[in-house]
């Protein structure tokens, strides 16, 4: 993934775009500081996600994904 296809939200914080299918919600979850995944929760009942980042392998340009 290059930088210039990272979305962030104005502060420099890149996120991905998530749809609890758990929920019906969306939500954003943020890299973390390390920049070794992103990581959130559902609005509503908490669960979590976490999507590693391994910028060995395949890269996708995709930012809107669905936790199921």
């Amino acid at each position: 993934m290059s930088d210039s296809n990272q979305n962030n939200d104005g502060s420099g914080r890149k996120f991905l775009g998530i749809k609890f299918e758990c929920c019906g919600t969306y939500a954003r979850v943020y890299l973390n500081e390390k920049m070794q995944a992103y990581m959130g929760a559902c609005p509503r009942c908490c669960k979590r996600v976490k999507i590693l980042v391994d910028k060995e392998k395949a890269t996708t340009d995709k930012r809107f994904f669905v936790a199921k």
